[in-house]
């Protein structure tokens, strides 16, 4: 374990102490897009299963609200008889392709009625029952159209590859309780949640941001506390994750500039994350990533070729 020289670090909390009431947890980035998962409206009949990992959503949430970013533009498609089920599991990725009776298995009903897809963009269904993601387990999104009537028009969307992340089958005639495909079509999705009094919300928007390289080594860090943080600790380390704990500090609203500043090592991989904290609980936030600047040369004479700059051999 390499950590900062000294453990010097400048802790910025102007947006520290202004609390982030997120709306959602958006889920995915990838492009490609498919007509199969959620639904294929294509057919008169389909289910699909995605996985979500506990990384990606991190918190204790009540789920309210599920959005699917639609990649073409579907005018009032009208798919009534859906169905989404909920469920925790332990499972990273399907083993199989597998056809699950939704009661037999374990899962909440959370909607039960008509989706209208019109233009593209995110498209937010409102579940009649809220679902209590809680907050350690990696959490199933199971849909299941009954639509009955496939037809032009239906909507595509975006997906994020992630291999056997999910399943799905469709069919023409009747409803298909027989087993599918397992494929890597993982919807991009938005879990709206309501708020969990006591329970600190994930630290967000890090700067530098993450993936950044480039940085200058006495750059300090900030970041957006969650909704009912009382106090934060920092792990930052070149270790992937973090353990390091250069700053484990006292309640939110009395620090006004915390120092803990200095240098850190040039050309240098840092990984760093937030661990927002109430008086009961605390929520380990996601890793991110920073590269210091390289250092700069301080022994000369050089001598410079089109690829890199090498010492002159005839340097005394």
């Amino acid at each position: 374990m390499n950590p900062p020289k000294n453990l010097l670090l400048t802790i910025c909390l102007l947006l520290i102490t202004t609390f982030a009431f997120a709306e959602y947890v958006e889920i995915g980035t990838g492009t490609s897009n498919t007509p199969y998962i959620p639904i294929a409206g294509s057919y008169d009949y389909s289910w699909s299963q995605v996985i979500y990992l506990q990384s990606e959503i991190i918190s204790k949430i009540n789920i309210d609200k599920i959005s699917y970013n639609v990649s073409n533009t579907p005018s009032n498609y009208v798919t009534p008889n859906q169905k989404i089920y909920m469920k925790h599991t332990g499972l990273t990725e399907f083993p199989d392709g597998a056809y699950d009776d939704p009661a037999a298995a374990g899962f909440t009903l959370v909607f039960d009625g008509t989706v209208t897809w019109n233009g593209s963009g995110w498209h937010e269904i409102v579940l009649d029952n809220a679902f209590s993601y809680n907050g350690t387990d990696n959490l199933i999104i199971y849909w299941q159209n009954r639509d009955g009537d496939g037809s032009y028009g239906y909507p595509r969307f975006y997906y994020t590859n992630l291999s056997n992340m999910c399943k799905y089958k469709r069919n023409n005639n009747s409803f298909p309780a027989t087993s599918g495909y397992c494929s890597g079509f993982a919807s991009n999705i938005r879990l709206d949640y309501i708020p969990i009094p006591g329970v600190p919300y994930v630290a967000s928007d890090p700067d530098p941001e993450n993936s950044a390289v480039d940085i200058v080594i006495n750059t300090g860090i900030s970041w957006t506390n969650g909704a009912y943080t009382d106090s934060t600790e920092i792990l930052l380390d070149t270790e992937n994750p973090p353990v390091n704990s250069v700053y484990n500090g006292v309640a939110v609203d009395t620090l006004t500039n915390a120092q803990m500043g200095g240098e850190l090592d040039t050309g240098t991989l840092y990984y760093w994350r937030v661990i927002t904290k109430s008086d009961s609980m605390q929520t380990i936030g996601s890793v991110w990533s920073f590269s210091t600047e390289t250092a700069p040369i301080d022994t000369y004479p050089y001598a410079e070729n089109f690829e890199t700059f090498t010492k002159a051999s005839n340097a005394t």
